[in-house]
């Protein structure tokens, strides 16, 4: 016989992770500063969707094919860090 308290909580669980976003997103970047453009799954985002970190922003440090961390802020996408290999 099933428990139907277990089965709740896997109701609950689905409802919830179907509802709540991740709290950050990895994407890669297609085309440098100016053009910016990152590919997020399978979402091609630009500089009208995208706000950036100063200090990469100033540095010119993103490159075609880097990684990248992103949050999400309503529309926009905030890439706040490259990411690299160790």
């Amino acid at each position: 016989m099933n428990n139907p308290f277990s089965e709740l909580i896997n109701v609950l669980r689905e409802e919830g992770s179907f509802y709540n976003e991740p709290s950050f997103y990895f994407a890669k970047v297609t085309s440098k500063l100016p053009n910016l453009k990152v590919s997020l799954n399978d979402m091609e985002l630009n500089k009208n969707n995208l706000l950036i970190d100063k200090i990469l922003f100033d540095n010119n440090a993103l490159n075609v094919g880097d990684r990248v961390i992103m949050l999400r802020d309503n529309n926009k996408f905030i890439i706040i860090s490259k990411v690299v290999s160790v």
